[in-house]
């Protein structure tokens, strides 16, 4: 197979006939050690004179704080550290709008705002000594719901978001009112949905360690390289003096994004007692300091033709922040456009307003705020098919995007099959036997929904970058920005390897998941967006081949053949023939071939040449 007939693209890879090896049983890479235990979960680091943590958390939603006393807790024996707010960097931080100190100063503005905390020998002695600090307080009145919070004369939960509103936009794309009066038919609802937690196995932890002036955390962060940027903030240092290594994760799902305090928490407590430290949330503890997914109330109002065709869409979102904002603003986004992309609406308004309450703050959770748009949206398109007289997925076939069209935001969709998806649904459940069949007071529903790639939202976001690395003995390296979050996402990328260039068993591996160190994946780990959810299986899926060398070369004029480029050679891992008195060597030789310095290729293709080699009879396979 020469260069010009190497697949270009993912697509084009997964319809090319691979070795056996791909869609076998391969053990996963991480099996064993998650089996026997010896997997490193936050909880089970250790080093050396490692003490463990504690926090104090505000009992009340609302308060002033007068007085911390912490004069017993630092007599106890065992105890090596006491923080309060006195001790931090005094410098608020957030993924969008800094408005969270480390630990409160004073105020708090939810029941579980961390007030101070404790490191000691062990965890117990660590609980009996927060429980030794007293705190005086001096009670305000709290808001705790959107209506309470939207009140005219509410109690303010930050003093610089007037009415309680920590972010607000809107838009009008192509005249919703004007739609509207042509419309036949229309239909309009609120819907409401509530917090919701993760409910990971493994609650959130991490363990400090500091060297001089550079502090090291271990932590089970799905972002390890946003998170980096966040705690850098938190502590008043550069980003330099930061180094976060991601340990094993059991279960994410978004609540694991570094949005909360524990892990700067850690730090400080490190720093205080000069010692190593661990803070491992208590389950009742992750109820108080996770960000649970974004309650928000949806008004959603449709217009649509007496044929069934849709108008126009309007809604307003007002969503429940809690006391801090982390993600949330992002979520907000996310929840009140993306649903837009799904049917051909003439027209689209909205306005979106994110509110500060006196409840535990909030963010991202699977799906990222498109769930709830969906229900929300979802419903208001079951009435509209009930009043119109029209079954749900005809409903859904007449208005359902497809190639070529163009979204309100004048986003122009290249490739999409929605409608062939909702026809072969509704075949495959047999939909018009079980309608047809219904009885009374029982429902029948077909949902849809659109999740679209965070891509289109961060202009120079690079997530399909990797960097593979040979060493002489035949061993790889893949360097990519993505994460494990438990989901196997290391898996798939070895494997992906094994596929484009073949290597005994046990010789790939990812590198230590820490700072990035290649300027190339440097967009990439710094937005992280992959490692927060199903799509780590997908980033890399163009960078990885072609940085293995499957890739088209640069230019034409400049084409080369690639060391073990026929995929053929999965099987053994040897050369094939190339040529009269040429082939390629074995991985391992090739790897000896390559040149100390890689070649200056800003896309980073490793294109290498041919190592040559005594002729000798093409390997039959």
């Amino acid at each position: 197979m020469s260069t010009a007939e190497l697949p270009v693209t993912a697509t084009d890879l997964d319809r090319t006939v691979l070795p056996p090896v791909i869609g076998s049983p391969v053990e996963r890479i991480d099996a064993v050690e998650k089996v026997t235990g010896r997997a490193v979960y936050a909880g089970d680091n250790w080093a050396p004179r490692m003490l463990h943590g504690a926090v104090v958390r505000s009992p009340y939603a609302s308060a002033r704080i007068l007085n911390v006393d912490t004069s017993r807790a630092e007599r106890l024996p065992g105890v090596h550290a006491v923080v309060t707010g006195a001790d931090t960097a005094g410098v608020k931080w957030g993924a969008f709008r800094p408005d969270l100190y480390p630990l409160a100063v004073d105020r708090v503005r939810y029941v579980g705002d961390e007030v101070a905390a404790v490191a000691a020998r062990d965890p117990e002695t660590a609980r009996l000594a927060a429980g030794l600090i007293r705190v005086e307080y001096e009670v305000l009145p709290a808001v705790l719901s959107l209506d309470e919070a939207l009140a005219e004369g509410a109690p303010l939960v930050h003093g610089d978001a007037p009415g309680n509103v920590a972010h607000e936009f809107g838009f009008d794309r192509g005249g919703a009112d004007a739609w509207f009066d042509r419309s036949d038919v229309i239909v309009e609802g609120t819907w409401q949905t509530t917090r919701q937690w993760h409910g990971s196995l493994e609650t959130i932890g991490c363990t400090a360690e500091w060297s001089q002036d550079r502090v090291s955390l271990w932590v089970n962060t799905q972002t390890p390289f946003l998170a980096r940027q966040r705690y850098a903030t938190a502590l008043g240092l550069p980003l330099r003096a930061v180094r976060v290594v991601q340990t094993e994760i059991g279960g994410g799902f978004g609540g694991k994004s570094g949005d909360d305090n524990t892990s700067v928490i850690c730090a400080l407590l490190a720093r205080r007692a000069g010692r190593p430290v661990q803070l491992v949330n208590t389950r009742e503890e992750e109820f108080l300091a996770s960000r649970p997914r974004i309650p928000m109330r949806y008004t959603v109002r449709l217009g649509f033709t007496k044929d069934g065709l849709v108008t126009a869409k309007d809604i307003e979102v007002i969503a429940d922040n809690g006391a801090y904002t982390g993600k949330a603003q992002a979520v907000l986004g996310a929840a009140t456009v993306r649903h837009d992309a799904l049917f051909n609406y003439r027209a689209v308004r909205a306005r979106s307003r994110l509110v500060y309450t006196n409840l535990e703050p909030t963010g991202a959770l699977r799906g990222f705020g498109n769930p709830s748009a969906d229900w929300a949206v979802g419903q208001a398109w079951d009435l509209a098919a009930e009043k119109l007289g029209i079954d749900v997925p005809d409903l859904f076939l007449l208005n359902a995007v497809e190639s070529g069209s163009v979204s309100p935001h004048n986003h122009r969709i290249s490739s999409c099959e929605l409608k062939q998806c909702i026809s072969k649904a509704a075949k495959a459940i047999d939909w018009e036997a079980k309608r047809a069949a219904r009885k009374p007071n029982r429902g029948l529903a077909m949902g849809v929904s659109v999740h679209v790639s965070g891509r289109r939202s961060f202009g120079d976001y690079d997530g399909s970058s990797a960097i593979v690395r040979l060493t002489e003995d035949g061993r790889a390296t893949v360097i990519v920005g993505e994460g494990e979050i438990g989901t196997g996402a290391h898996h798939p990328r070895a494997d992906r390897r094994r596929r484009t260039r073949p290597a005994r068993r046990g010789r790939l591996r990812d590198p230590p998941r820490h700072r990035p160190r290649h300027a190339r994946t440097r967009r990439a780990r710094e937005s992280g967006h992959l490692c927060r959810g199903q799509r780590g299986q997908a980033g890399g899926r163009t960078g990885l081949p072609r940085s293995a060398g499957v890739g088209r070369p640069p230019t034409r004029s400049a084409r080369r053949p690639v060391v073990g480029g026929e995929r053929h050679c999965a099987r053994t891992g040897r050369g094939r023939r190339r040529g009269p008195g040429e082939r390629t060597g074995g991985q391992d030789r090739a790897c000896r071939a390559v040149p100390a310095e890689r070649p200056a290729d800003r896309r980073h293709r490793l294109v290498r040449q041919p190592l040559r080699v005594p002729r000798r009879e093409p390997v039959r396979q």
